[in-house]
C-alpha cells in the first residue's frame, strides 16, 4: 500500500513537469513571435506658433523627434481645413528635423482676430493626428 502510494506522488510529479515545460515551451514561442528592436514613434511638435494678423498668416516652428519620416498631408485650425500653407502640402519632415517651419495662410473672410484662441492640428494620412497646438493670438 505504501508503495501505491509512493508511486502516485512519483506520477502526479511527472505529470506536473510535463505539463509546466508544455507551457514553458509555448510560452518561448509566442515570446518569438513577438516584434523584436525599438518601437517606432511618430510625433511632429508643434514648439512655437506666432501670428501675423496683418496678413492672416500662422507660422508654426516644427521639431520631429520621432524614429520615422512624417508626412503632413492635412491642416485644421479650430476644425476648419486649411488649404493654403508654405510650403505646399503635403510636406515631409525627417527624424530628428528640428527648426522647421510650416506657414498657414487663412482666406481674407475668415481672418486672425487678436484674442481668439486657435488650435492646429496637423495630419497624416487622412485622420491621423501628429502634431497639436494651441495658442492665443
Amino acid at each position: 500500500m505504501n508503495t501505491l502510494v509512493k508511486n502516485k506522488i512519483f506520477l502526479g510529479s511527472v505529470i506536473a513537469v510535463i505539463i509546466f515545460g508544455a507551457v514553458c515551451v509555448a510560452v518561448g514561442v509566442w515570446m518569438g513571435s513577438l516584434p523584436v528592436g525599438p518601437l517606432e514613434i511618430r510625433e511632429l511638435e508643434i514648439t512655437q506658433m506666432s501670428f501675423d494678423v496683418d496678413n492672416n498668416k500662422t507660422t508654426l516652428i516644427l521639431s520631429n523627434f520621432g524614429t520615422s519620416v512624417l508626412t503632413v498631408t492635412a491642416i485644421e485650425v479650430n476644425g476648419y481645413s486649411i488649404s493654403s500653407s508654405v510650403p505646399a502640402l503635403p510636406v515631409s519632415y525627417m527624424a530628428g528635423q528640428n527648426g522647421a517651419t510650416l506657414e498657414i495662410t487663412y482666406s481674407a473672410v475668415t481672418g486672425i482676430v487678436t484674442g481668439n484662441k486657435y488650435s492646429v492640428e496637423l495630419f497624416e494620412n487622412g485622420r491621423r493626428v501628429i502634431g497639436v497646438y494651441t495658442d492665443t493670438v
